[in-house]
C-alpha cells in the first residue's frame, strides 16, 4: 500500500514538474530571452518590444515548421534545411537592424559564449580509494546538469544559439524526476509501469529533437547513439 501511495506521489510530481517546465509559452521564453538581453546589452523599452516581436515569430515559424526528418524525401530535406537557413537569416538580420551597432557585436559575442560554454566542475577532488563524500563529484543543479547536456550535444553537431537554447529546454522538460533510490523501492509491476512512461516519453523527445536538428546534424545524432549503445552492450558482456 505504502509503494502504490509513493509511485501516485512521484506520478502527480512528474506532471506536475512537466507541466510547469512545459507549459511555458513563446511569449514567455520570449520575455525571459529580452530580459537577459536587456541586461547584457542595456536595450532601450522599444528595443525590448521589437526583439520580443522577433523572438516570438521565430518560435511559432520553427513550430509551424515542424516536421519529421524521416517521413521527407531527400529533395524535400534539402528544401527544408534551405528554407530553414534563410528563415534564420531573416531572423538575423531583423535582430541586426534593432540592435545598434556595438549592441550587434556584444550579441555575436554572447552566442559564441553560450556555444562554447562549460559548467565549471567542482574544485574538490576526493582522492581515489578512500570511503565518504570525498570520492563522490558534484554532480550540480539540474539545470547545470542541462546545460552540461547541451554544451556537450552543441559541440559535437555544431548548434547555433538558437538550436541550444531549443535543446536546452526540451532536455529540462524530459529530464529524470524519480532517483534510483526511490526507483529501487517500487514492486516489479510498478516499475514496468514507470519504465514504460520513460520510453514513451523518450519516443516524444527524440521526435522533437528531429524537428530541432538539421538533416546533417539528425544523422550524425543518430549515429551517436549507435555508438552508445554499442559501447553499452560492450560493457555489460565484460561484467
Amino acid at each position: 500500500m505504502k509503494k502504490l501511495m509513493l509511485l501516485s506521489f512521484l506520478m502527480m510530481a512528474a506532471i506536475f514538474v512537466n507541466a510547469q517546465r512545459g507549459g511555458s509559452s513563446p511569449e514567455e521564453r520570449a520575455e525571459k530571452r529580452v530580459a537577459h538581453l536587456t541586461e547584457a546589452l542595456d536595450l532601450s523599452t522599444e528595443q525590448q518590444a521589437e526583439l520580443k516581436e522577433v523572438f516570438i515569430e521565430q518560435a511559432e515559424n520553427r513550430k509551424a515548421g515542424g516536421k519529421k526528418m524521416k517521413d521527407l524525401s531527400q529533395e524535400e530535406k534539402e528544401a527544408f534545411k534551405a528554407e530553414r537557413k534563410a528563415t534564420k537569416a531573416a531572423t538575423d538580420a531583423k535582430i541586426a537592424n534593432i540592435l545598434t551597432p556595438d549592441q550587434q557585436v556584444a550579441f555575436e559575442n554572447l552566442a559564441k559564449e553560450k556555444k562554447g560554454d562549460r559548467v565549471p566542475r567542482s574544485n574538490a577532488k576526493g582522492k581515489k580509494g578512500k570511503k565518504g563524500n570525498k570520492g563522490k563529484k558534484d554532480k550540480g543543479t539540474l539545470e547545470e546538469r542541462t546545460q552540461k547536456k547541451t554544451d556537450r550535444l552543441g559541440e559535437q553537431l555544431g548548434l547555433d544559439a538558437d538550436q541550444k537554447t531549443a535543446v536546452y529546454d526540451l532536455f529540462l522538460q524530459n529530464a529524470p524526476t524519480m532517483n534510483r533510490k526511490d526507483f529501487r523501492d517500487l514492486s516489479e509491476e510498478e516499475r514496468a509501469a514507470v519504465k514504460a512512461q520513460g520510453k514513451e516519453k523518450r519516443a516524444t523527445m527524440e521526435a522533437a529533437l528531429a524537428e530541432i536538428l538539421t538533416t546533417e546534424q539528425l544523422a550524425t545524432y543518430q549515429g551517436l547513439k549507435k555508438n552508445r549503445g554499442k559501447k553499452g552492450k560492450k560493457g555489460k558482456k565484460n561484467r
